[in-house]
């Protein structure tokens, strides 16, 4: 195997780490880091071993402020190795070169993520190798996500999209991760939640529309799943001896896992009636148009502060404070993974406290 840079002369460096990347693409190049306060460089040969090379290159400098002089030291340091490569006729270990196609047919294997998300990222990637896709192409691609869709919509795009390349780097598949140039956009937090009257309200108008949507939209409230989650149950997840359901919750970085809870009788004898309804199980779709009509209607009249079908969620979350249940409680039942998700209901919490303290005043 030839040393890539005895065919090519040294690139000129314009961006951080793209000359070790010009001359070693492809290779099992590990990482930078500093060495006794010097910038060093680990990197695979062809026989196996690892080598790391220092570029004697002080990591800092007094005096030093800005970023692009911090940049300008790791470009020095890059020239210097460089040169060692060249220098010392080094046959670096190639990896070969995979396509996204590869990988995301291995990652849907391993990890169940939405269908329709997981399209999407399909067809705009697909054919392209991993090594070439660059943070623009990233930028790009979140450029049509946020056009017809939420900012916060693109984060669940993000996640995805790094756990693919954050697999793919373990598996040795591709060198770097594009996606972590990218930020998130911060959550919107919510401010309102549905009443009692806002959820009486729904729970009428659904009664009226169909038997199925009351079914699914009490079943929301009492249990506070997520859409996603309450179609995935199974009747198989339904133990009616335990009084207890299997729920498969989505993890941010792909996959699902599986959390027992025990909900209130009154869900097990709606699940009783609907199995005769339903055999293979016990919500097999969401009636979407059905739910936008009593949505509107009810907002029409009382005013919604929340429209949408997650906002049960909220209200299955307050009505259990409101019935003296601490946030640690809540976090359970809802399965948080943080408890910080659960603090947006502090302030519910807080309503309840001051007027206790009233009561003993």
């Amino acid at each position: 195997m030839t040393n890539p840079c005895q065919s090519n002369p040294l690139p000129e460096i314009i961006n951080v780490h793209s000359g070790i990347r010009e001359v070693t693409k492809g290779s099992d190049l590990v990482y930078w880091w500093q060495v006794k306060g010097l910038w060093a460089c680990k990197i695979k040969l062809s026989e196996g071993s690892r080598r790391t090379l220092s570029s004697g290159v002080r990591a800092s400098k007094k005096g030093i402020k800005w970023n692009n002089e911090m940049k300008s030291i790791k470009v020095e340091a890059e020239r210097v190795i460089l040169k060692r490569v060249s220098d010392e006729d080094l046959d670096i270990q190639r990896l070969p070169a995979r396509s996204f196609d590869e990988v995301f047919a291995l990652y849907k294997e391993n990890y169940t993520i939405d269908k329709s998300r997981m399209n999407l990222i399909e067809r705009e990637f697909s054919g392209k190798m991993m090594d070439d896709i660059s943070p623009l192409d990233i930028r790009r691609f979140h450029n049509k996500v946020v056009k017809t869709r939420q900012g916060t919509t693109w984060n669940r795009y993000r996640n995805v999209l790094s756990a693919i390349f954050n697999r793919a780097i373990e598996w040795e598949y591709c060198t770097k991760n594009p996606v972590a140039k990218t930020k998130a956009y911060p959550s919107r937090p919510v401010k309102q939640f549905l009443t009692a009257e806002h959820t009486d309200a729904i729970l009428k108008e659904a009664r009226k529309e169909s038997s199925y949507l009351y079914s699914i939209v009490f079943f929301a409230l009492k249990t506070g799943r997520r859409l996603k989650e309450i179609l995935r149950v199974e009747w198989k997840d339904v133990d009616f001896g335990k009084q207890t359901i299997k729920y498969w919750i989505s993890k941010k970085k792909g996959g699902l896992e599986e959390h027992y809870r025990k909900p209130p009788q009154s869900v097990f004898q709606l699940l009783f009636q609907l199995r005769s309804e339903n055999k293979d199980k016990p919500f097999p779709y969401f009636p979407r148009a059905a739910w936008r009509r009593v949505r509107d209607k009810v907002d029409e009249e009382l005013g919604l502060p929340d429209r949408r079908f997650h906002a049960l969620r909220h209200r299955c979350a307050t009505e259990m404070i409101e019935k003296d249940a601490t946030l640690y409680d809540v976090q359970y039942y809802l399965c948080h993974s943080s408890p910080m998700t659960t603090m947006i209901y502090a302030h519910v919490s807080d309503k309840r406290d001051k007027k206790i303290a009233a009561f003993l005043e």
